[in-house]
């Protein structure tokens, strides 16, 4: 007996623009929802800039995370169930919607280059 294969579903642009727009209320509201246990003690503040590549990698995984936990805000009607955001270190942009199931969506819905400082300043 032949199994059906799931057919690819490609998403109407409309969707894509939904997404983008929901996003950027998201980043824009981030602060409210970020999260870390990182502390930083007995350091003068000229110093911070020794930190910054770990720093900037923390606050990158964090805001994912983040991103992740507020799904209902950036996705309200579940048109991205099978999407999730992953960071990429090293590569361009660093932060990715992925989808887990390559016949359900773009396997790379869309990115975002981080600019850790910057986002959260």
């Amino acid at each position: 007996m032949d199994v059906p294969q799931p057919q690819r579903r490609e998403l109407p642009d409309e969707n894509l623009r939904e997404l983008v727009k929901h996003l950027k209320d998201a980043l824009g509201a981030l602060p409210a929802y970020f999260q870390t246990a990182t502390r930083i003690e007995g350091l003068d503040g000229g110093e911070l800039f020794n930190l910054s590549a770990v720093l900037g990698s923390a606050i990158e995984v964090q805001v994912v995370e983040t991103l992740n936990r507020i799904r209902e805000v950036w996705d309200p009607k579940n048109h991205w169930p099978c999407h999730r955001f992953v960071r990429s270190a090293q590569t361009f942009p660093d932060v990715r919607l992925v989808a887990h199931n390559k016949d359900m969506g773009p396997p790379i819905a869309l990115g975002i280059e981080l600019k850790g400082w910057y986002l959260l300043s």
